[in-house]
């Protein structure tokens, strides 16, 4: 299975702008985006930030693929999917579900009763 995680990360605000117009988001919705992904802390203003999303090209992905072994050892009740849960060496549970999507739990927080074991 393979799976998007983030690219090095900072993202250029044309980067961003160009990556929300790929996605098909109005350029209303891009600046609320953006100011997500900023933090609340913009680098421009949204009258900046309109005629950049104008100009930029749709097309850049803030993903790339990674090809994965995905076992899935429990089944998210809470999401209604498989995932796979997984102790690394320091006792953090990692997790990649069937979407995707990761994530991870600290040693002294393991995966709750959301978490339904499966047989193989």
């Amino acid at each position: 299975m393979k799976i998007r995680i983030y690219k090095s990360m900072p993202f250029s605000d044309a980067e961003l702008a160009s990556y929300y117009k790929s996605r098909g988001y109005d350029k209303y919705y891009a600046w609320d985006e953006y100011i997500k992904a900023r933090l609340l802390r913009p680098n421009i203003d949204a009258k900046e930030f309109y005629k950049l999303y104008e100009a930029v090209s749709p097309g850049f992905s803030p993903y790339e693929e990674v090809e994965v072994d995905f076992t899935p050892t429990h089944y998210d009740t809470m999401l209604k999917c498989h995932v796979q849960i997984k102790q690394d060496e320091r006792g953090v549970y990692q997790m990649i579900w069937e979407n995707g999507c990761t994530g991870s739990n600290p040693p002294c927080c393991p995966p709750d009763e959301r978490y339904v074991e499966v047989q193989p």
